[in-house]
């Protein structure tokens, strides 16, 4: 039963280390060089990637003569993850 319960504490330290990680995006779209903003603080242009702590994000793509385009993602800690979105552009 020690062992067990060593273990269990172990992996409950790992777990709680790794909801500590920030979240890794990486945010591309098209049109290439969209600006992209994250809970309302500009981050650059597309394609670029971004550290976020674990929880809910809006992550909002802009280009000129496009619709913008938002988006609510759920960051896991530690986890590595890809967002690309295809901006729809404004009628002439």
């Amino acid at each position: 039963a020690e062992k067990v319960t060593f273990a269990a504490a172990g992996l409950r330290e790992r777990l709680d280390a790794l909801a500590r990680t920030p979240a890794r995006f990486v945010l591309r779209a098209r049109p290439s060089t969209a600006s992209v903003t994250v809970d309302g603080r500009p981050v650059g242009q597309t394609p670029v990637e971004v550290e976020l702590d674990p929880g809910q994000h809006t992550i909002v793509f802009l280009a000129a003569g496009f619709d913008p385009s938002e988006r609510t993602v759920t960051a896991v800690g530690g986890v590595e993850e890809t967002l690309e979105v295809r901006l729809v552009a404004l009628p002439t």
